[in-house]
């Protein structure tokens, strides 16, 4: 199911939002990933913009991978992913086979999954 509001995670879990973008004609994306806690409080962001970038789903997966090392670093028990790629998700949660040119960060991703305690991976609408 596609959100398209913030929806509060689970207590005492961070819920980190990410997002990516791609320009195809130039070949540059950026990324950029926000955290905050079951009450809404802030709890970090980052992102890089001018990265030479291969896809969009590129941009996504890289948003996803660096909100999950910023929440590995400050060491966040529980942790929740929302990111706006539906492709992304299915992959990340066994649906979907992983496209070639990003299976090296899926297995990043899966392996930070373990120590900090990831609780989902889910999907929200970009869109408002």
């Amino acid at each position: 199911m596609v959100q398209e509001r913030w929806v509060k995670p689970p207590f005492q879990t961070i819920k980190v939002n990410c997002d990516g973008a791609w320009c195809s004609r130039m070949g540059i994306g950026g990324f950029r990933w926000v955290a905050r806690d079951f009450i809404g409080i802030f709890h970090g962001a980052g992102g890089v913009g001018g990265v030479l970038c291969g896809s969009s789903l590129l941009a996504e997966v890289e948003a996803v991978r660096w909100g999950l090392l910023a929440c590995m670093e400050r060491g966040y028990g529980m942790v929740q992913i929302e990111t706006d790629s539906k492709m992304l998700v299915e992959m990340l949660n066994g649906l979907l086979l992983p496209e070639g040119s990003i299976e090296g960060i899926l297995w990043d991703i899966e392996y930070s999954k373990k120590p900090i305690g990831l609780c989902g991976i889910s999907l929200y609408s970009s869109s408002l």
